[in-house]
């Protein structure tokens, strides 16, 4: 209302994933020519004491208030707030106008887990069927993929799955350079609806400085996961 807007607008929950299935629905929506460019917002605040007594109730707050993703000592998250937003345009129409352009989206893709081994936890291998479709859809090859950050829900049993699923499709042998893997939870928290958003916004200040930014929390590393130096390494 207040900029005039009048392409598609909509809130978009999709529990922890909110941000980022705003972001595919938004570029999907510009390729099919439904508006020249969308603001995609994520924000989560924890305006209630009921949203604590829930998770506490569930079992997934951590037990010393401190996240620890893809490490042995993760209990659970630690909630956080925060808000956050990009604008998305059609590239030729960025280089028209002379945007700053932070990022190029090759391609995206939304999926379920469905049914797993517990609520809220990834199923490997459907997370592996929806890391190859992404690739075929940009058209990449797996030793294309120099970067993955995670959602990581800092539990060892959901963290160890994602993982799993990464390094069936990105971390196989014969690459010349590992796939680094960061976490932006251990730095600020799970930010739930934004928690996209906060990854996001981490990748693109890492293209700009050039350079990875430390995985907090993340070591003694879980032992569910098999990383290796030379397929899949943490960033710490």
């Amino acid at each position: 209302f207040v900029f005039d807007f009048d392409g598609p607008s909509m809130a978009v929950n999709t529990s922890c994933a909110s941000a980022l299935s705003a972001l595919h629905f938004a570029a999907e929506s510009i390729r099919r020519g439904e508006c020249d460019a969308a603001i995609v917002g994520g924000v989560n605040l924890l305006s209630h004491p009921y949203h604590a007594r829930m998770l506490a109730d569930l079992g997934l707050l951590s037990k010393d208030g401190r996240a620890c993703p893809l490490s042995s000592e993760a209990s659970g998250c630690a909630p956080g707030e925060g808000a956050g937003a990009v604008l998305l345009k059609a590239r030729p129409a960025a280089e028209r106008d002379g945007d700053t352009i932070h990022a190029l989206i090759q391609a995206s893709a939304i999926g379920h887990s469905g049914r797993s081994m517990r609520y809220g936890a990834p199923h490997m291998q459907r997370q592996a069927q929806h890391l190859r479709r992404l690739l075929s859809i940009a058209g990449l090859a797996p030793a294309d993929v120099d970067y993955i950050d995670p959602a990581a829900p800092v539990a060892s049993l959901p963290d160890a799955a994602e993982m799993h699923a990464a390094q069936a499709v990105v971390g196989q042998s014969g690459r010349t350079a590992p796939c680094r893997v960061g976490t932006v939870k251990g730095n600020i928290g799970h930010l739930e609806s934004a928690s996209g958003m906060s990854q996001l916004a981490k990748v693109l200040l890492q293209l700009r400085h050039g350079a990875f930014a430390p995985s907090l929390h993340s070591e003694p590393r879980n032992p569910l996961i098999a990383f290796d130096e030379g397929t899949l390494s943490v960033v710490a």
